[in-house]
């Protein structure tokens, strides 16, 4: 039987699939995440942090995790 995953596990991968499609948009010339924030330069910064971590949580995942 599989192991079930926390909701938080769920939460990051979905955060990091986010962050890899913003940045495929991105080489195509459209920032999702400006295009939701707008200006607001310091929130966009703490948002693109919680995408990386949530990114290194993936590879963890997906290489050491149960």
């Amino acid at each position: 039987m599989a192991k079930k995953s926390k909701w938080y596990a769920k939460l990051f991968l979905a955060l990091a699939a986010f962050g890899a499609t913003n940045l495929g948009l991105t080489a195509a010339g459209f920032n999702l995440v400006n295009f939701l924030v707008g200006s607001w330069s310091v929130v966009e910064n703490i948002i693109y942090g919680i995408l990386g971590l949530c990114g290194l949580y993936a590879l963890y995942h997906v290489w050491w995790g149960n």
